[in-house]
């Protein structure tokens, strides 16, 4: 509950509207849970939720991207009682179902890719950066993820 608190405030440092802090910590322990569960730090997700949609659950980018993830439906199917199903944007704005499509979808690219640099931009950008990018760690998505992780994780060493 400590590290969920302490996620809280580091999100709410982050500038972002009154709505989007609502929704981040509304969302918190099930962020936590789902990134524990499939063995990724809770910061990444969030850092990634801020650049992708600044926490706004509702948002749909100009390529389609749903949610706090920013999930393109043709991309995010799942099982469901065997059956691949794909979900329209208005399912995938779920925020239980975008974070947890995010972090399996995120653990894809890590899979195939086998380095977090390249994971980033592949969920960024697509089969582009797994090869065609020579330095992912100089595509801006994954700068901007990195640095805002940086940015969360010294608001949560900083004493209370």
């Amino acid at each position: 509950m400590e590290l969920i608190m302490s996620l809280c405030l580091a999100v709410s440092s982050l500038g972002i509207s009154d709505s989007a802090k609502k929704t981040a910590c509304d969302h918190m322990p099930y962020i936590v849970e789902q990134s524990e569960k499939a063995e990724l730090d809770p910061t990444l997700i969030l850092s990634m939720m801020y650049v992708e949609s600044r926490f706004k659950k509702n948002v749909v980018s100009r390529s389609g991207a749903c949610g706090l993830m920013q999930l393109i439906p043709k991309w995010n199917r799942e099982k469901i009682n065997g059956k691949l199903v794909r979900h329209s944007c208005k399912k995938i704005m779920e925020p239980r179902r975008n974070i947890r499509l995010g972090i399996v979808a995120l653990k894809r690219w890590l899979k195939v890719t086998g380095s977090l640099d390249r994971a980033l931009c592949g969920y960024n950008a697509g089969n582009v950066c797994r090869k065609k990018i020579k330095y992912p760690s100089k595509f801006g998505y994954v700068k901007a993820v990195k640095r805002t992780q940086r940015t969360i994780v010294k608001r949560l060493a900083k004493p209370k």
